[in-house]
């Protein structure tokens, strides 16, 4: 759990409050935990939250093997949601 806390407060540390990057599910455009909220003022923060974050949940995964799997991507905040996925809204919170 300990390797959860720390991945967390990484995360955390990379983020902003009004940075123009997120990571989200490249299909549904879903901004899974622990990044669920969070900004980045970089792509490259953003990026290196995307690593920690499949780190996270591969971790995660070991306690509770049905965490969902995500393929995950940076994008804009601006961004919209690919084409056929599932919400079709504008991921820009």
């Amino acid at each position: 759990m300990r390797q959860l806390c720390t991945l967390r407060r990484q995360i955390e540390e990379l983020s902003t409050v009004s940075g123009g990057y997120r990571v989200v599910c490249s299909q549904c455009g879903m901004r899974p935990v622990p990044v669920s909220g969070y900004a980045f003022e970089t792509h490259s923060a953003a990026d290196r939250a995307r690593q920690l974050t499949m780190a996270y949940r591969d971790r995660l995964r070991q306690f509770d093997p049905q965490t969902t799997v995500h393929d995950l991507t940076v994008r804009s905040a601006l961004a919209v949601c690919p084409v056929g996925s599932a919400c079709g809204h504008s991921h820009t919170q």
